[in-house]
């Protein structure tokens, strides 16, 4: 495997460009262009604050010994680690949208061409991994602002538990100009409508929201299949490291677990998975302990779930 260590930093891009993205009205039709975006700033959502009768009301029966659930919470959600970036870039990436890969609550996720003549000269293809481009639904740009906060608030984690991540950009859309994407994906309205218990999006401005990715792979973790016990372990680890920063994660599904190519195994730190999907992600103040039986009480089901039997690892494939 090679390994690639001269990536632009994931601050460095300002504004990209989404080739022939949007119809914009002409007299006696519609023609095609080019739409730019800006880097945005994330927002976050409320933080999951677990109280100390919270915790004896959900775990401690009449069997249990309330000391055991002491020092199970702290005061707040830790703070967000210092950053180790550099100041922000001012460079321009140029991005067609080509494969459709995956479709789901908060969005649509196509993979990315870069066109190096239409970018920053320091934008290549050998100073960015390959790219996914996440598009917010016309009513879920607040989903997606969302997990981009949590990009950033694990920017430590971006390349070993999680995709790199090269930011947020957002723009309005001009009256009369229709996003292609949201057009071919039919997907005006319907079940992916406003669904936040928070806030009210029903006079929505025309925003769209996208993040740029680490394209990681279209392997999700097996169905199926008897996991390793190895494997499994990485996966705790895993988001054991997510607890270290204080987010909690629970949309946990087979297809938010990702398989790393041709990942190496066995050394601290190097994790051969990639944990994707943040919109519903929320900081919390619990400890490490509470973290951990938090997420195992969603991932154990979807361990329990595989039938029993033995097979070849799945990397051998």
């Amino acid at each position: 495997m090679t390994t690639v260590t001269n990536f632009v930093p994931s601050n460095a891009i300002a504004s990209i460009s989404l080739v022939d993205a949007v119809y914009e009205p002409v007299p006696g039709g519609k023609s095609v262009a080019d739409l730019e975006l800006k880097r945005g700033v994330a927002t976050c959502n409320k933080p999951y604050i677990r109280s100390e009768p919270d915790i004896v009301s959900d775990y401690i029966d009449s069997d249990s010994d309330e000391d055991d659930f002491k020092e199970t919470i702290g005061p707040e959600p830790p703070a967000r680690l210092p950053s180790k970036l550099p100041p922000p870039g001012k460079l321009h990436a140029s991005l067609r949208l080509t494969r459709r890969i995956a479709s789901g609550r908060a969005g649509i996720v196509f993979e990315a061409e870069l066109d190096e003549d239409a970018s920053s000269p320091k934008l290549t293809t050998a100073s960015l991994p390959r790219l996914i481009v996440k598009v917010c639904r016309p009513t879920t740009y607040y989903r997606v602002s969302r997990e981009a906060f949590y990009y950033e608030e694990m920017e430590s984690l971006q390349g070993r538990v999680i995709p790199r991540y090269y930011g947020l950009f957002q723009t309005t859309l001009e009256p009369g100009v229709m996003f292609r994407y949201w057009k071919m994906e039919k997907i005006w309205g319907g079940n992916d409508a406003n669904d936040s218990d928070e806030e009210d999006h029903s006079d929505f401005p025309r925003f769209l929201t996208v993040l740029v990715l680490e394209y990681v792979s279209e392997e999700f973790l097996p169905v199926g299949r008897k996991l390793d016990d190895k494997i499994i372990k990485e996966i705790k680890e895993m988001f054991k490291e997510l607890a270290r920063l204080g987010v909690w994660q629970p949309d946990i599904r087979y297809a938010n677990i990702l398989r790393v190519p041709n990942a190496e195994s066995g050394k601290a730190g190097q994790y051969r998975w990639r944990l994707v999907d943040f919109d519903r992600a929320r900081k919390s103040n619990m400890s490490l302990e509470r973290f951990e039986i938090e997420h195992d009480d969603l991932l154990e089901p979807l361990f329990e779930w595989l039938p029993r039997g033995v097979i070849r690892d799945p990397w051998a494939c």
